[in-house]
């Protein structure tokens, strides 16, 4: 089997990154092609058949997922299909971490991801929250902001940026919340990342 330059980007996103679903296979490497999913699909299908891929599903209604080594918690493939999603949308990456590491006064908070984004020129600091087995407390996103943590590290751009929160669960629930920075609710269907540019 010959070995594309797309396949190998998509070997380099799989150990950059852990894994790779169809679909954000589709929208990272196939998003100009007509009927993308199905060529991600085709694809990476082909490259599990030839043993360059390893591939598995947790159930018949999920999404085949398809691997080197290591299989992903549903955390970080919620966190790479936002990450898929807002390509998809012509969204910029500057800087993708999951698991990203915030310092405040009393202890050090693990974020399921961090993303930094420019869309129409503007820059967004985003971060992500996948609550699949618990709730993100109210407690832990005002420690953060307390820090100045992010405040910090962004002040060459402009005084008090502090990222839009990303809370993906598996409903909305109704919240109030009265903190001082933006949070969005998402389903884990993701469809309405493209309010955070509104």
């Amino acid at each position: 089997m010959y070995l594309t330059n797309r396949d190998k980007e998509i070997f380099k996103f799989i150990e950059q990154y852990g894994s790779i679903t169809i679909n954000q296979c589709s929208k990272i490497f196939f998003s100009k092609c007509k009927q993308n999913y199905y060529q991600a699909r085709k694809r990476l299908k082909l490259l599990s058949d030839n043993k360059y891929l390893k591939r598995y599903r947790k159930d018949m209604r999920s999404e085949t997922i398809y691997y080197l080594d290591k299989k992903l918690s549903v955390h970080d493939l919620k966190v790479l299909d936002i990450y898929a999603e807002l390509l998809h949308l012509g969204v910029e990456i500057k800087y993708f971490e999951r698991e990203y590491i915030i310092p405040t006064k009393n202890k050090e908070y693990r974020s399921d991801g961090l993303i930094e984004c420019i869309k129409d020129n503007y820059f967004y600091p985003l971060l992500v929250e996948v609550d699949y087995t618990h709730f993100t407390s109210n407690k832990k996103l005002l420690d953060i902001y307390n820090s100045n943590y992010f405040q910090e590290k962004y002040k060459d751009l402009d005084t008090d940026i502090f990222p839009t929160v990303l809370i993906v669960r598996p409903f909305i629930s109704s919240s109030n919340n009265n903190l001082p920075f933006n949070i969005i609710y998402s389903t884990m269907c993701i469809n309405n990342i493209n309010t955070l540019f509104n």
